[in-house]
């Protein structure tokens, strides 16, 4: 039954990424239904912007923080997601020594969390966190569910961009 749910989730998501709707809201739509598929408190979404991460989606937290929390590369555990370009998987995210609080987040109920790269290999367009107030490692299908994910939001940002060129090509 699992599964199942999970071939109807991406279906929900791959349709929400080809669709027309802005980048924010396709991200919005991903961050709620890959919190309800993996059974998460949170399920934030964070996309590259020059040298730092802006959260662009969130389950979980307040949306007043969407475009605020802002993480260098290299910076916290998703900055440094971002910089290895490999995932983390850890049961106890408040325990290593790369955690970074924001007290706006109010994160302390927070234990496993995933964290993985939007990347393409070469470069980096995000990352997504996905938390539980459980201690817990995330399986290996659910963390290669998250990799199908992260690679429909790189379709999206990436089908976006080139509309977004090809008009400016036809307006100069």
């Amino acid at each position: 039954n699992r599964e199942h749910l999970e071939i109807l989730s991406l279906d929900e998501i791959s349709m929400l990424v080809s669709s027309d709707f802005e980048l924010d809201t396709v991200l919005q739509g991903v961050a709620e239904k890959l919190a309800q598929q993996l059974k998460a408190s949170v399920c934030n979404i964070y996309l590259a912007e020059g040298e730092q991460l802006v959260l662009r989606a969130t389950h979980g937290f307040d949306a007043e923080n969407i475009g605020k929390i802002k993480i260098k590369f290299g910076e916290g555990i998703t900055g440094n997601v971002a910089k290895s370009m490999q995932p983390l998987n850890l049961s106890n995210a408040s325990k290593d020594p790369r955690y970074k609080v924001f007290s706006e987040l109010n994160e302390e109920k927070y234990h496993s969390m995933l964290s993985f790269p939007i990347t393409d290999k070469k470069e980096v367009y995000g990352v997504i966190n996905v938390q539980t107030t459980s201690v817990r490692t995330f399986p290996e299908d659910e963390v290669y569910y998250v990799s199908i994910i992260a690679n429909l939001i790189l379709s999206a940002i990436k089908i976006r961009k080139t509309i977004e060129a090809k008009r400016q090509a036809s307006q100069s």
